[in-house]
């Protein structure tokens, strides 16, 4: 059948064998003008520096046990040398637009509770919230309060790392991770495919919500 007839007018079953071909052959002769083709090079060529900037970019933080997570209550320590030494960009999508802004990677360590280190991340924006926070021994002292959101590894908390900006920012927690934990995810993309979530409520009381 006629495809073209079939687009201008709109009448057609879309589950007419005849109109699907119909369908791919179309999109095959148009895939191969010149104007697609260059349109289609420029999208391959973006998607390589896209992957080049993520993975130079990427900064490795500790894997936490999920027993040790970090909560809301929490009082977590940071060194004042480097604070500012080390930088990754992010990038997400918002409102069909391109976004990046930097942010600053720190390693904490949790004074309420016998863990390993774990990681912070804090946007260019809100540095100031931490140089803000008293001094002790070197160190700034940081409570996790409500200002802080956190991503982590599966539901059960492993490698929950902490995140500092405008929560106004959508973005997945797949952003943060570094080569190491892609290396311990073991195909649980999938949770870290949703949103950052909030601290609420009483201590220790998360958002259930996936976000999305």
């Amino acid at each position: 059948m006629d495809t073209i007839k079939y687009l201008i007018t709109g009448k057609y079953d879309r589950n007419d064998p005849s109109y699907q071909q119909g369908i791919k052959d179309y999109y095959d002769s148009v895939s191969q003008t010149p104007y697609y083709a260059a349109r289609r090079a420029e999208s391959e060529k973006q998607e390589r520096e896209e992957r080049e900037r993520m993975k130079a970019s990427m900064l490795n933080v500790p894997i936490s046990d999920p027993k040790n997570k970090v909560e809301k209550g929490d009082l977590v320590v940071v060194p004042v040398n480097g604070l500012e030494s080390r930088r990754m960009t992010i990038q997400w999508t918002s409102v069909f637009k391109q976004v990046k802004e930097d942010y600053l990677v720190v390693n904490f360590e949790n004074v309420m509770r016998a863990s390993e280190p774990g990681g912070m991340f804090i946007s260019a924006d809100k540095i100031n919230d931490i140089k803000s926070q008293p001094q002790k021994d070197g160190k700034y002292l940081v409570a996790v309060t409500d200002d802080f959101q956190y991503g982590q590894l599966d539901e059960d908390g492993k490698g929950r790392f902490l995140v500092l900006h405008a929560q106004s920012r959508r973005i997945y927690m797949f952003r943060f991770l570094g080569p190491q934990a892609a290396e311990q995810m073991q195909g649980r993309f999938q949770y870290t495919a949703s949103a950052l979530k909030c601290f609420k409520g009483n201590q220790g009381e998360e958002d259930d919500d996936d976000d999305e």
